[in-house]
């Protein structure tokens, strides 16, 4: 027998493009009220990403993490403390050559927080003093 159309439809076949969410709220990405805001009415801003982009996602930061400090060039990472969607001791642990940036109570997008227009300013800086004209 002919299964029951709506039924059917439960039982998609999930693939490697079948979207998924994040979970991200604007709360967690940032402290700063305007843009939470700003993000809630924007149709086009949301937490849908496919399942294969978020696995590739996964498997970079474990891949790659280790390695970060053997690129040969400056290396910044800049994390909040408060980022309540990724923990700050790992990008702690890197050490050196690379140059860890923590944001004192900053959230998860920093360019998009409080202080945001500022910290961009000093990416700005860090890579005029770590990129020299050769």
């Amino acid at each position: 027998p002919e299964p029951a159309r709506g039924l059917k439809s439960l039982f998609k076949k999930v693939g490697p493009d079948s979207p998924g969410r994040t979970g991200y709220t604007p709360e967690a990405l940032t402290r700063d009220e305007e843009q939470r805001a700003a993000w809630s009415a924007d149709e086009h801003a949301h937490d849908v990403i496919t399942l294969r982009a978020g696995e590739q996602a996964a498997e970079v930061a474990r891949t790659y993490a280790a390695r970060v400090g053997s690129l040969g060039l400056p290396v910044l990472v800049v994390h909040g403390t408060a980022d309540a969607l990724a923990d700050p001791e790992p990008t702690r642990a890197l050490g050196e050559p690379v140059e860890v940036r923590l944001v004192e109570g900053g959230a998860h997008d920093l360019l998009h927080d409080k202080g945001g227009a500022e910290l961009a300013g000093e990416l700005r800086d860090w890579i005029g003093r770590a990129v020299r004209p050769s």
